[in-house]
């Protein structure tokens, strides 16, 4: 089976090529790295002598993460499905690439992303499972809610620094492995179902709130 998976939703882009028993792995770690998403796919492919027809199913990180950067993987899933619109997607959670990735004995920790400067997208881990959905946790409620868990992921700090939590920190790095672990355990869907999780509004919608002193609901963002 030949699968194409990418994360962008997080601050480096990572692109995982599985072809048959084989897998490449590459990681844009720098400014404006969704524009060089198709360049750097592209690439990939010819290094390893395959086309996007030869693909069996697409992979996608749908957050949570930033709007920008989770809407530039989603358009330019939907750009490769124009070549081969009979593909199986899987969407996969982005802190599950992170849960995967995890090489120490710790097994209940939450990952943190941030939701604005005073709340946090929190996930938690308990076992290695996802005790449930991500949800926006006001900072001054992260202490309680993060009680006897460590904490992972690159925006931890932030929060542990600013409301001067007690959770140890311990790094994890994404690796090729953990991503295919989080896209094999991942379930497909169809590119329409596929459901962002955002971890902030995005301006124009704060901008028509404003104007209109209504709420926006979710599915209206895009």
């Amino acid at each position: 089976m030949n699968s194409l998976v990418l994360s962008t939703s997080m601050k480096k882009v990572y692109i995982l090529l599985i072809k048959g028993k084989f897998y490449d792995f590459n990681t844009i770690d720098s400014k404006n790295s969704g524009s060089k998403l198709a360049y750097e796919v592209d690439n990939i492919l010819k290094k390893n002598a395959i086309s996007v027809s030869d693909m069996d199913t697409f992979g996608i990180d749908t957050g949570p993460g930033s709007f920008t950067g989770i809407r530039i993987g989603i358009s330019f899933l939907s750009g490769l499905l124009a070549i081969k619109n009979d593909m199986e997607i899987k969407n996969i959670i982005s802190t599950d690439i992170i849960n995967e990735s995890n090489t120490s004995t710790i097994s209940n920790f939450a990952v943190l992303r941030r939701a604005r400067e005073d709340a946090a997208y929190v996930c938690i881990y308990r076992d290695r499972v996802l005790a449930g959905q991500p949800n926006m946790i006001k900072g001054s409620e992260l202490a309680y809610v993060l009680k006897g868990l460590e904490l992972t992921g690159e925006e931890s700090r932030y929060f542990i620094d600013k409301f001067s939590l007690g959770n140890t920190f311990f790094e994890t790095e994404v690796t090729p492995q953990g991503m295919m672990k989080a896209f094999m355990n991942s379930k497909p869907v169809k590119l329409n179902d596929l459901k962002p999780l955002y971890l902030q509004k995005p301006l124009a919608v704060e901008i028509w709130e404003e104007k209109n002193k209504i709420l926006m609901n979710k599915e209206f963002w895009n």
